[in-house]
């Protein structure tokens, strides 16, 4: 890696490819969508939680709007991260589908 490193992130394909295009190293986080669903009711209902990444008068909700995205999320970025990936071979892709493959990469990246 450069001295000269950047991490992006998001979802938004509007953006993919110039992103993409210039990455190092694309990390493609891709649990299973009942896991992410799980997820976002647990940041909701959990008041125990130790997650404190909210702004301040900024509660975490979730909307139907959210959900929906969420539901189709999965089809829409499948056949642009194809693309990119036969597009751009040289960039390493790493898929993260659950959390002993995220601790490979946090042992790997420690290295």
């Amino acid at each position: 890696m450069n001295e000269y490193s950047w991490i992006i992130d998001g979802n938004s394909t509007k953006s993919l490819e110039i992103r993409y295009s210039r990455a190092d190293l694309v990390l493609h986080f891709n649990y299973p969508q009942w896991i992410c669903y799980f997820r976002v009711f647990k940041r909701i209902f959990d008041k125990n939680s130790d997650i404190d990444d909210r702004a301040e008068c900024c509660p975490e909700r979730a909307s139907w709007k959210l959900l929906k995205y969420m539901w189709g999320y999965e089809k829409r970025v499948e056949e642009p991260i194809a693309y990119l990936r036969e597009k751009y071979p040289d960039v390493p892709f790493i898929e993260i589908k659950n959390n002993p493959d995220l601790r490979m990469i946090e042992q790997w990246w420690k290295q």
